[in-house]
């Protein structure tokens, strides 16, 4: 890589970069500093101006398309102590912005953005940030009484550490019991090593070793001590990790270039009589891996624009696939093929909007239309019309969520509610309705309908102490009950349904499963 510097006809900096694979960066830069454009053929093209209106300092940061268009910017501004609260968005007519508010102690209180969606900040008499709301009604007052979204220190988890920092709990909180996790660290400064132990609720627990900073070794073992898995690391002169051995499978080894990337790995030998499994990577001058040749001296190749995007990968066990992208970096076009390299690729194309960037439009083989999507102001999906002429439109709550889904055809349309935390708690589907509900971690606890096919069904989900699902059933069909069990280290053991249980066993040092027996009782035996 090769860097110029030089000054222009107006005294302005510019700053040339050409990498090794002869891609440009071009920046220039005001006197004062302040990037003006960034070109070349390795980059999306940008220009920024700069000017002070009424409004305040602003900034215009415009992204070009492939002829130097400039529809596509974005336009920022300053208060007179550089903090930045309004944005400007391109648009083909009106001037859609976002905004924030600040109190005379510099603190923001209130973010709104391009749809109108009120994110209101309140503060401790500390001046700490208490409270973050979601401003549901929109009269930027936080309604403590009322539907906005209140976050707010409350007692859902708990973090604490010893005073010499060697130990920590992490407690999560579930209607008033608790859920902890353990952090143990010791030292033998003697000879370096550091070994922390990290015990889960069930008391299973993983420790790990590093000397000077190095990984040793990784240890996991259930509640009872039994190890569940470890893996070992040795290094090369240069501190590179050379080898790794699985307790399991046994050692792999890597080899690294002299850029320090991973030009080659042996696997252990998978089985008596078999060989290890050796892939070998192959780079580029900007450090790209452009082959890759695999066990069975096949290989896959990388083939990538100037700009790192990559243009075209095919080979062995991959399906052939090249890309080429607009000048922002976006993905255009999709070429694939069915027996590469012969035959004439089908080609998909992707559109955007000229002055946003979104997706506007996908079109397949030979022009087939595909589906098109329109959007709020703020980005949010607000129409989808299939090519068949089906339209989908979307619509939001004050609080930025999808309330609605409303389709042109005979499809019933669906509504979406929400609770005060923002969970999803009702789906009206046409004539029915889907209610959830929650414990205080956010796991499902039930699910019901009322109308339609699916009328008087319920659904519920037990949890044991630790969090673990342990059971689910169907409220009118007792014979449905499943039960979960689990063994000391979490891991799903049993699943039982009446008379008959399915029993999962682990291979050794690994979460890998062995078996699966089904057991079943007969009636009256």
């Amino acid at each position: 890589t090769t860097f110029t510097n030089y000054f222009d006809a107006d005294g302005q900096r510019v700053r040339v970069t050409t990498y090794p694979n002869t891609g440009t960066r071009i920046e220039a830069y005001a006197k004062d500093g302040s990037t003006l454009s960034v070109s070349g053929t390795a980059v999306s093209p940008m220009n920024r101006t700069y000017g002070v209106n009424t409004d305040g300092a602003y900034t215009i940061e415009y992204r070009l398309d492939a002829i130097g268009g400039s529809n596509e910017w974005v336009k920022t501004y300053f208060d007179m102590v550089g903090r930045s609260y309004k944005t400007v968005c391109a648009a083909p007519s009106g001037t859609p912005f976002a905004i924030s508010h600040f109190n005379n102690k510099g603190q923001l209180t209130n973010r709104v953005d391009v749809d109108g969606v009120s994110t209101l900040y309140g503060y401790n008499p500390k001046g700490e940030l208490a409270y973050t709301v979601i401003d549901s009604n929109r009269n930027y007052t936080i309604d403590y009484s009322g539907n906005d979204r209140i976050a707010f220190v409350n007692l859902v988890s708990t973090v604490e550490a010893s005073a010499d920092g060697l130990r920590s709990w992490n407690t999560v909180w579930n209607n008033g019991s608790a859920v902890t996790s353990q952090m143990r660290i010791a030292y033998d400064a003697a000879n370096g090593f550091r070994y922390v132990t990290n015990i889960a609720p069930d008391n299973s627990y993983a420790v790990s070793i590093t000397r000077y900073g190095t990984n040793v070794s990784q240890t996991s073992s259930d509640s009872t001590g039994a190890q569940l898995g470890q893996t070992t690391f040795a290094y090369d002169s240069h501190g590179r990790p050379n080898r790794l051995n699985d307790a399991r499978t046994g050692t792999a080894t890597n080899f690294f270039n002299d850029a320090d990337q991973l030009s080659g790995l042996v696997t252990p030998v998978p089985v008596t009589g078999q060989s290890s499994q050796v892939t070998t990577n192959y780079f580029n001058s900007m450090g790209r891996i452009w082959k890759t040749t695999l066990s069975d001296n096949t290989s896959v190749t990388n083939e990538y624009f100037l700009t790192g995007a990559l243009k075209k990968t095919s080979g062995s066990r991959t399906y052939a696939v090249e890309y080429a992208y607009d000048a922002q970096g976006r993905a255009q076009t999709m070429k694939t093929w069915t027996n590469f390299p012969s035959g004439n690729p089908a080609t998909t194309t992707w559109n955007y909007d000229t002055y946003r960037g979104w997706l506007t439009n996908k079109t397949y083989d030979g022009g087939a239309p595909g589906p098109v999507y329109t959007y709020t102001a703020a980005g949010r999906l607000a129409t989808r019309t299939w090519a068949r002429g089906v339209t989908t439109i979307y619509s939001y709550n004050n609080s930025g969520d999808l309330s609605g889904v409303d389709y042109s055809d005979s499809t019933p349309d669906v509504a979406y509610g929400y609770d005060r935390v923002g969970r999803q708690t009702t789906v009206t589907n046409g004539s029915a309705v889907c209610a959830f509900s929650f414990n205080d971690v956010g796991e499902l606890l039930a699910e019901s309908y009322a109308g339609g096919r699916l009328d008087g069904l319920a659904v519920t989900n037990g949890y044991d102490a630790l969090l673990r699902r342990t059971a689910v059933a169907l409220n009118n069909q007792p014979s449905t009950l499943v039960q979960y069990g689990y063994d000391a280290a979490s891991r799903l053991a049993t699943v039982t349904n009446g008379s008959s249980a399915v029993i999962y066993a682990y291979l050794a040092n690994s979460p890998l499963v062995e078996t699966v027996t089904f057991k079943h009782k007969r009636v009256g035996s």
